[in-house]
């Protein structure tokens, strides 16, 4: 292999150290340390979670909704889009068997994912879902949520309102 990548290419580098049971710190460069552990009332055997962080299941629905704001951000621009505010909310249900009972029979897996997506925006419902589609194919987590074919719902609302839903 040779040392010259790409341009497209993008490498991503984070780093994992254990704290014992099921907390662990991870480090992205030089930032700040994060912690990832489960709820207090989590139990898996005979490890207990201690609550002092996010859960990977947090992480991964925020990496989902962040890589999203920055397609939609990007798709926005190239679409010369009127984009004055977006907040992102996403939910999870995820069927934890054969990861707490050691069912080897089963794989956890995402039952479904919900994004409601609210844009403060003076554009047409039209320019509104051709903004969304579009950032949903240009977004790396969407497309790898879609691949693993993981049943989701993304709303978009403007004033409280629903102005449609993309279901995959």
């Amino acid at each position: 292999m040779t040392d010259e990548q790409p341009d497209y290419l993008a490498i991503t580098k984070v780093r994992l150290t254990s704290l014992g049971g099921l907390a662990c710190s991870m480090t992205v460069k030089d930032h700040e340390p994060i912690v990832a552990d489960e709820p207090l009332d989590f139990v898996a055997g005979a490890l207990a979670g201690g609550d002092t962080g996010w859960t990977p299941v947090q992480y991964q629905l925020a990496a989902l909704i962040s890589c999203a704001n920055v397609a939609i951000a990007i798709t926005a621009q190239d679409q010369g889009f009127q984009l004055d505010g977006l907040e992102i909310r996403a939910q999870s249900d995820l069927d934890l068997r054969g990861l707490l009972d050691g069912d080897p029979d089963r794989q956890p897996q995402f039952l479904h994912v919900g994004l409601e997506l609210r844009v403060q925006t003076p554009e047409s419902i039209e320019r509104v879902e051709a903004l969304a589609r579009e950032s949903d194919r240009r977004c790396p987590q969407l497309g790898l949520f879609h691949q693993a074919k993981v049943p989701m719902t993304q709303t978009w609302t403007r004033d409280g309102e629903a102005l449609f839903t993309l279901t995959a």
